[in-house]
């Protein structure tokens, strides 16, 4: 396999762990995990890193996507993740700041949904990935 498709299911695997540990946040410290929500857009610096690694997953996630189950589906969520990430970067920070301030505490309300959602999606993704390594291995 080449490196390059190694890094992007290594970052495929690493996203899926984020989304696994947020569903444990979310699920058994809801309140440490919707401070954590709530501070992605809260200064430039950090809207700008969130928008990076968006980027960053979103095209781990179209290249690795061929090696992996279900390929159609992590190919269309790396394609979702960049243009979504496209347009965030021409909207100025502060109104993705205004926005979430707005909207993160309402989904804060659901935060129990959010962690087994979460927890869900992630355990997919890793088992996406350990099956794709599988059959990459045969």
């Amino acid at each position: 396999m080449p490196m390059i498709e190694s890094i992007a299911i290594a970052v495929v695997a690493i996203t899926g762990a984020y989304f696994v540990a947020l569903g444990l946040g979310s699920l058994f410290v809801p309140g440490k995990a919707a401070n954590f929500l709530l501070g992605f857009a809260a200064t430039p610096r950090l809207h700008y890193v969130e928008l990076l690694t968006r980027v960053l997953v979103g095209m781990a996630f179209i290249v690795s996507a061929h090696r992996l189950p279900a390929h159609l589906v992590f190919s269309v969520f790396g394609w979702v993740l960049l243009s979504t990430s496209a347009l965030l970067f021409l909207v100025p920070w502060r109104w993705h700041h205004r926005f979430a301030g707005k909207v993160v505490p309402v989904a804060n309300r659901y935060i129990t949904a959010i962690g087994l959602s979460s927890l869900v999606f992630g355990v997919h993704i890793l088992a996406s990935v350990a099956s794709g390594i599988a059959a990459t291995a045969m």
